[in-house]
């Protein structure tokens, strides 16, 4: 350690210490608290996480602070049982299952880190074996196991159960063996190992109460007055209807249940908006046009979707693909449109609102200069490497030699930038 000497006050000297760069470093990076230390992957700060997801997932903000937060706690948990584990509920169609693959997409932004198991392909009993394999010699033998996935060895890797509630009984038995201590073990030898998971649950149980809490019999309007229920009144709804299906001993051993919010109006346009801009990335690499809604537009579609209170996104995306996608499929398959246009979709001025919405859709276009071109694909690749761009540096064996040399470097630069600006008041002994 360097000793530094306060020349003015004629002080003792001070020792720059692992503590006082770790200090600088998180100054210039903004990442004073970080998942785990460089060493361990290629893994974001949290509030990289929760900045980005609350990006990606809307309406949902209060769900994206706690599973960071348990993230957050990771290096306080018991290492021999997972990371956290979650359930997610609420009706479909709020994001539950985009929620866990957002996580996954932000703690490991070069992809992996996440496996998916849909619950309904286990709701017989007799189909486990393709979960956790057949011993030898049995019918099914040779299926590679779904728990045996490399996924489970990267670290803060996310793991999904999606919509646990139409496995079986045997199916859940397995998982609460992964939760309740961290590995499953195989039919034909060894463990899966779960300690290094995010192991999340969605659940539509209790949606149709909560829908029943938010209907108009619910609010009182056919008795003269307005009540709207409470938040806690809707997840209290969600948390009853799960205590019927569960046993205890299972529900005992998930840390947090998050009951995911319905989506009004306005989030639902805000997602649809999201939607169309992921779209317009495919649009432009395959067809070489990008598509424009107005605010009018977007908005219709929104109240054109009768069953959004129930359904919540997915009715308005099912919506957008017939009016707009489909339509825009037709102009690009007959040549309507062109490599280079862009396409409008607006309401028409001369058609009257009680007339279905496709009618009442206008659609024009003109073409994107070629510099509007070029910046639409070069904005898709800059989004790219933006979702890298915050990473801390990490020192791992594939990239080596460039790695120790950059992060020697950086680390140079820092350490070199710490003690210029101590040396404006101290100087060496």
């Amino acid at each position: 350690m360097s000793e530094l000497y306060n020349y003015e006050n004629n002080a003792e000297p001070e020792v720059v210490d692992k503590k006082d760069i770790q200090i600088s470093i998180g100054e210039k990076t903004l990442s004073l608290t970080s998942l785990k230390s460089v060493s361990r992957g290629e893994l974001r700060p949290y509030q990289f996480v929760e900045d980005g997801m609350n990006r990606a997932i809307v309406g949902q903000s209060d769900a994206i602070g706690e599973i960071v937060r348990a993230i957050n706690r990771e290096k306080l948990r018991d290492e021999n049982l997972p990371i956290t584990t979650v359930a997610l509920l609420g009706p479909t169609g709020t994001g539950k299952t985009e929620f866990a693959k957002e996580l996954a997409h932000q703690l490991h932004p070069n992809g992996g880190g996440y496996l998916e198991i849909n619950s309904e392909t286990y709701m017989y009993g007799h189909n486990i074996s393709s979960l956790i394999g057949s011993p030898p010699g049995y019918v099914g033998a040779e299926i590679v196991p779904a728990l045996s996935s490399k996924e489970l060895k990267k670290p803060f890797n996310v793991v999904l159960f999606d919509e646990i509630e139409k496995g079986s009984m045997e199916y859940w038995d397995i998982i609460m063996q992964a939760i309740g201590s961290g590995k499953v073990p195989l039919a034909r030898g060894g463990q899966a190992d779960f300690t290094n998971s995010i192991i999340i649950f969605t659940s539509n149980v209790g949606a149709p109460q909560m829908a029943k809490q938010l209907s108009t019999q619910r609010y009182g309007f056919q008795h003269g007055e307005s009540k709207e229920p409470t938040k806690k009144e809707i997840e209290g709804e969600a948390f009853k209807e799960l205590k019927k299906i569960f046993r205890p001993e299972f529900l005992n051993r998930i840390e947090r249940s998050i009951v995911f919010n319905y989506h009004n109006d306005e989030s639902l346009g805000l997602i649809l908006e999201r939607h169309v801009e992921k779209m317009n990335k495919k649009y432009i690499d395959k067809a070489g046009v990008s598509l424009v809604l107005t605010p009018e537009v977007r908005d219709a579609i929104v109240a054109s979707a009768d069953d959004r209170r129930e359904n919540n996104a997915r009715a308005v995306i099912r919506k957008y693909r017939e009016l707009i996608e489909s339509e825009l499929a037709d102009f690009v398959n007959t040549g309507g449109v062109n490599n280079g246009d862009c396409v409008y979709a607006m309401l028409s001025p001369d058609v009257p609102d009680d007339e279905p919405l496709a009618k009442r859709i206008d659609w024009r276009k003109d073409k994107m200069t070629r510099a509007e071109k070029l910046a639409k694909k070069a904005q898709h690749k800059t989004e790219k490497a933006k979702e890298t761009a915050n990473l801390p540096a990490v020192i791992n064996n594939n990239r080596n030699a460039i790695s120790l040399a950059a992060a020697a470097g950086v680390a140079a630069l820092l350490v070199g930038d710490y003690i210029g600006f101590r040396r404006s008041n101290y100087r060496y002994k």
